[in-house]
């Protein structure tokens, strides 16, 4: 993991897509026009400990977001997110869980 995200780099729009594990929601995409704040960027895991990773989708490279006491809290499995995840790491033993927002077109600090 990367640590704790600050903010996000300049970007014109900001456009986040948000991944709920099976049965949790519909998935979502969220644009802004301006760089996203903490406090967005925390309402993308319902304000869970936020943890940064990397995760190819869509075929690139790309931040996002999780949860990082998903596993104690007891969160679901997250099969997409997860997938992602894998696609980058292929030798990690590990699974998403809870809702991932993952920054499709901009970049975490």
């Amino acid at each position: 993991a990367y640590g704790l995200p600050t903010e996000a780099r300049r970007c014109n729009v900001a456009t986040v897509r948000i991944i709920y594990p099976d049965g949790e929601g519909e998935d979502e995409v969220i644009s802004y026009d301006k760089n996203p704040e903490y406090s967005e960027m925390k309402d993308w895991i319902e304000n869970g400990w936020m943890e940064h990773i990397r995760v190819i989708w869509e075929g690139r490279e790309c931040d996002a977001i999780i949860d990082e006491e998903g596993k104690i809290k007891g969160l679901k499995m997250n099969a997409m997110a997860t997938a992602a995840y894998i696609r980058m790491y292929p030798d990690i033993n590990d699974v998403i869980v809870g809702p991932c927002a993952i920054c499709t077109d901009f970049e975490l600090e």
